[in-house]
């Protein structure tokens, strides 16, 4: 999550998604090499098992698969041959039954019917994250000091690894969530682009602040977002619409 301030005070808040100045070096150079080097080597392990099959005459047996002989030849027939087997069914399901950007969203709803932990529903239904960049874009427009939370360890990291490419420092990235946080006192700015039933939680916390720029709101829930806000009085000074989602500028009463 990011937060700013552009004066001198402690401040916190949740993630936000912005854009930052780009480093100089184009990362878009390599990814092309990258990606027949990637389809080459794919080629090869194809070809290579063909061949192998081929030589060694490998063929399903008496009702026992190809996979099932390999797995036998190399851990027997014990107990990591029954945990092998069931792992290696386990992925393939996976795989063919949710592609990679589905498989947050089912998480999400799989936690939201209390099948899996909560923390799913609140990190799985925005799979795609831009690590601490309103963060960064805070610094660059001044604000003197910035302090970024985030609930995922590997989000901060890329935030970090962000500001250094970006050249960008005093930016203090912390681990934790925003739910539990404790504003020591008057914020200036905070921003957050989270779930609404989460900006709805910790809107308490948020009032806090002068200004809010809130978003992650689908249009769907802009017009009990706003009942919401308006309830807590807070005042809508603008309101930004793109595609499905929603953004509220605002200020505290």
């Amino acid at each position: 999550g990011d937060t700013m301030t552009p004066e001198p005070r402690p401040i916190c808040g949740s993630c936000c998604i912005c854009r930052a100045r780009s480093p100089k070096k184009n990362w878009n150079q390599g990814s092309v090499p990258c990606g027949l080097r990637g389809g080459a080597l794919l080629a090869v392990m194809l070809v290579g098992l063909s061949v192998l099959i081929r030589v060694h005459h490998v063929v399903p047996r008496g009702g026992v698969t190809i996979l099932a002989q390999v797995t036998a030849g190399a851990f027997g027939k014990g107990a990591m041959f029954y945990i092998a087997n069931l792992s290696t069914a386990l992925v393939l399901g996976l795989a063919a039954n949710t592609s990679f950007g589905g498989l947050p969203v089912l998480m999400s709803l799989l936690a939201k019917d209390n099948r899996l932990p909560h923390l799913f529903y609140v990190r799985a239904e925005r799979p795609v994250y831009r690590y601490g960049i309103l963060a960064l874009a805070a610094k660059c427009f001044g604000a003197k000091r910035v302090l970024a939370v985030g609930l995922d360890p590997t989000a901060i990291s890329a935030a970090r690894t962000n500001a250094r490419l970006n050249k960008i420092d005093k930016v203090d990235f912390q681990l934790g969530d925003v739910r539990r946080w404790k504003p020591a006192r008057k914020i200036d700015i905070v921003t957050a682009n989270l779930l609404s039933e989460i900006l709805i939680q910790i809107l308490p916390k948020l009032k806090r602040s002068n200004w809010l720029i809130l978003s992650g709101v689908l249009r769907a829930q802009e017009k009990e977002f706003v009942r919401t806000l308006r309830r807590s009085k807070i005042d809508i000074v603008d309101v930004r619409r793109r595609g499905k989602w929603v953004a509220v500028l605002a200020k505290t009463s």
